[in-house]
């Protein structure tokens, strides 16, 4: 299968390809089924980076701030100064550990979902 999107980023999400598309200013987390990209949910900001999933949850980064996407919307959980970015996540102890560049320095924050 070929589509012709602009895509970002890409995510396995419990089975499910999920992806970010930059278009005129937004940021979409779209989801692939067969030949179909469907829209899950947009915001404004880029660039936009889908960092992790889980279920209907999403912490996307955009621009220098970080997002928590869901079914109910989005809520910004962090931000970052001027020329910052969060571009790392993983998970350890039930919890989610978001790596941001800060400057030159790198840091790890927690976020709970």
């Amino acid at each position: 299968m070929r589509l012709s999107v602009p895509v970002v980023s890409v995510r396995n999400i419990d089975g499910t390809i999920y992806v970010t598309i930059s278009e005129g200013g937004r940021c979409k987390v779209s989801r692939l089924r067969g030949g179909d990209v469907e829209d899950v949910v947009s915001m404004w900001g880029s660039p936009c980076v889908l960092l992790w999933g889980r279920g209907d949850e999403f912490l996307v980064s955009v621009g220098n701030s970080l997002y928590l996407a869901s079914g109910n919307g989005v809520k910004p959980v962090l931000w970052g100064g001027v020329g910052n970015w969060f571009w790392h996540v993983v998970e350890g102890d039930g919890l989610v550990f978001v790596q941001g560049m800060v400057s030159r320095l790198r840091g790890f924050t927690s976020v709970r979902t």
